[in-house]
C-alpha cells in the first residue's frame, strides 16, 4: 500500500459497485488505519463513519447516535447503526487514510472484532430480507403480547422476548436494547415464536380516548426516551448561521414552505424566532430558533434551559461550510452542560454538496443530509425526524 499523508483520500465510489461488506473485508485484510464513511442513497442520505485501527473497528459516528447522553453501553447503539449501514446497497462510500487521533482515543467503543461484525452484518442482511415483511408494521413500532407458550424458552433471546410479552408494553426495538441483543437476532427469534403461537406481534392499542396523531406519537416517544414522559411539551432549539436558514428550518418543522423575506438578515425580528404548535388536547411543540450571532450563552441560557432537542441546520448553498460552525457546536454543548435537563442534539445539512462530504462529527451527530429544502418541506418530515431521534435514543 502506498504511503500517504495523514487524512489523505484513499478511495471513493458507489455502493452499487462495491458493497460495504466487501469494502470492510478488504480493509480488514490490509489492516487499514483510517475511516470508512457510508452515505445511503435515499433521503435523509444518512451517513455512518467507521474508524478503523490496524483493521479493527474502534468507533462509529453519524446517523444521530446520541453520544452525549448516558454512555453507549458497550457500544450497543453504535453497533446496531453500523450493522444496518453495512447492509446498504445504494449510495456512496469514502475511505480516508490516517491515524485515529484524539477523538477516537476519547470515544473508543466495544464494537466487537472485525470478523464478528462482518458475520453479524451478513446475517442481518439475510434476516431483514426474510423476516421484516412478516411484521404488522415497521420494526420499531411492533410490540409483543402473550400468546400460548407451551414450552419454556430455549435460550436467553427467547427468555427476554417472552418476559417482555407478559407486560405487552415493549416494542421489539426496546427489548433488543434492554437486553443488548443484536436487532436481527431478536427479530428472527420473535417471528419464530410468533409463528409457533408462543406470542403475538401487534401494534400498540389505541382507542377513541387515547387516539394520537403520528406527530403526537413521535413526540411521546422522544419525551419517553429522554425520561421526561411527564412533560407534555417538546421544546426544540434551532441554531443556524443566518436568519434565512433559521426561517426555512422553522417552516420545515411546522409543515410550511415559505420563501424568506428578501432583506431578512437586516430584520431584527427574525434573529430569534419563536413559535408553538398545538397537537390535539394534550401535547404541543415549542420551537425557538437563533441566528448564530444571537446564540450567546449569557443571553440564551434562561430561554433554553429546559430544551429537549437542539438542531443545527446548515445550508451549504448559503456559502457557509460545516467547519465554520464548530464554535456553534461548542456553544450548544456548553449551554447543555449548564443544566441537568435531559436533551439531545444533532446536525441537519442541506445543499447540493451535502452528500459529498460525509464528515465524522462526534460532538454533534448527523440526523440527515439533503440535496435541497424541497426534500424536507413535507408534512412527514418532523414525525420522521423525531422517530429517528427516538430510535437512536433506544
Amino acid at each position: 500500500m502506498n504511503e500517504k499523508a495523514p487524512s489523505s483520500p484513499w478511495a471513493q465510489g458507489s455502493l452499487a459497485s462495491f458493497s460495504p461488506l466487501e469494502l470492510l473485508e478488504r480493509l480488514a485484510e490490509l489492516k487499514f488505519t483510517g475511516r470508512l464513511s457510508l452515505v445511503n442513497a435515499e433521503p435523509p442520505h444518512r451517513v455512518v463513519t467507521l474508524h478503523l485501527e490496524e483493521g479493527e473497528p474502534v468507533l462509529t459516528v453519524g446517523s444521530g447516535i446520541p453520544r452525549d447522553l448516558p454512555p453507549d453501553e458497550d457500544g450497543y447503539r453504535s453497533r446496531q447503526v453500523l450493522l444496518e449501514a453495512l447492509c446498504w446497497n445504494s449510495g456512496r462510500f469514502d475511505i480516508v487514510e490516517g491515524p485515529p487521533g484524539s477523538v477516537v482515543d476519547s470515544h473508543r467503543e466495544a464494537l466487537g472484532d472485525i470478523r464478528g461484525i462482518i458475520r453479524a452484518a451478513e446475517d442481518r442482511l439475510q434476516v431483514w430480507e426474510r423476516y421484516t415483511f412478516q411484521l404488522p408494521d415497521t420494526w420499531d413500532r411492533v410490540i409483543v403480547k402473550n400468546g400460548n407458550p407451551s414450552e419454556p424458552p430455549t435460550n436467553v433471546v427467547e427468555a427476554a422476548i417472552l418476559s417482555a410479552a407478559e407486560t405487552g408494553s415493549f416494542s421489539l426495538a426496546e427489548i433488543a436494547h434492554r437486553a443488548f441483543i443484536d436487532e436481527h437476532i431478536l427479530l428472527r427469534a420473535a417471528v419464530d415464536l410468533s409463528r409457533n403461537k408462543y406470542l403475538r406481534l401487534t401494534l400498540s392499542e389505541e382507542d377513541g380516548s387515547n387516539l394520537k396523531t403520528e406527530l403526537e406519537q413521535a413526540v411521546v416517544q422522544v419525551l419517553s426516551a429522554l425520561d421526561t414522559a411527564e412533560s407534555h411539551t417538546l421544546k426544540i432549539t434551532i441554531l443556524s448561521w443566518d436568519s434565512a436558514t433559521s426561517f426555512r428550518a422553522v417552516d420545515t418543522l411546522l409543515g410550511r414552505a415559505r420563501t424568506p423575506p428578501e432583506n431578512i438578515e437586516q430584520m431584527p425580528k427574525y434573529q430569534v424566532i419563536s413559535e408553538e404548535l398545538e397537537l390535539g388536547h394534550q401535547y404541543e411543540i415549542e420551537v425557538l430558533a437563533f441566528r448564530s450571532d444571537m446564540f450567546d450563552p449569557d443571553f440564551c441560557a434562561p430561554l433554553i434551559q429546559d430544551s429537549h432537542l437542539f438542531l443545527l441546520f446548515t445550508d451549504l448553498d448559503s456559502g457557509h461550510s460545516e467547519m465554520d460552525e464548530r464554535p456553534l457546536v461548542e456553544r450548544i454543548n456548553t449551554l447543555r452542560g449548564m443544566y441537568c435537563e435531559a436533551s439531545v442534539a444533532g446536525r441537519i445539512t442541506i445543499g447540493g454538496s451535502a452528500v459529498t462530504d460525509p464528515g465524522c462529527d462526534v460532538l454533534l451527530p448527523e440526523l440527515g443530509r439533503y440535496f435541497n429544502w424541497n426534500e424536507i418541506q413535507k408534512n412527514d418530515f418532523l414525525p420522521s425526524l423525531l422517530n429517528e431521534v427516538a430510535k437512536r435514543l433506544g
